[in-house]
């Protein structure tokens, strides 16, 4: 395993910058945010024997693997796409562009419904959500390494 991880650190610290790098990096970073999110099913679980789980529907371990899969995708999507996020058109649309697919992923782990209802959701619920987490990571710097839009118009304190 240490193995795994010296590689993956290996690879991220070459060149952060690239493609490569970028992409490996949101991978392990959104992977680390969806295991964060699995401590709710965790939690429900351990402490409530699971029912909000039944009563969605929803098994544990679809639930915990739907996480560090939408974690894995949106993480790499921003990773390759960083560059579009350093002014505030382009990381409203990177919000966008990696919600949507994780919106539909949420989509699969629900009840069975049309492909084209899902499509239709993932479209509407990521633009209503999107747009402003990708805003708000482009303000707060979050990874936007040299990002200027928040700076140049004076909306950061740095």
């Amino acid at each position: 395993m240490w193995s795994a991880v010296r590689w993956y650190l290996d690879q991220t610290s070459k060149n952060p910058l690239s493609g490569r790098g970028r992409a490996l990096l949101g991978i392990g970073t959104g992977l680390l945010f969806g295991a964060l999110l699995s401590l709710f099913p965790v939690y429900s679980v351990l402490f409530h024997r699971g029912a909000g789980l039944s009563s969605a529907g929803i098994g544990f371990l679809p639930l915990v693997l739907g996480y560090l899969s939408m974690g894995a995708l949106g993480g790499a999507l921003v990773g390759l796409l960083l560059p579009l996020g350093r002014r505030w058109p382009g990381a409203l649309l990177l919000g966008f562009i990696t919600a949507v697919p994780c919106w539909f992923l949420v989509s699969l782990l629900l009840e069975p419904e049309p492909l084209v209802e899902r499509v239709h959701s993932s479209l509407v619920l990521g633009a209503a959500f999107g747009p402003p987490l990708g805003f708000y990571v482009g303000i707060c710097g979050v990874g936007l390494r040299g990002a200027t839009f928040g700076k140049a118009r004076g909306l950061t304190s740095a």
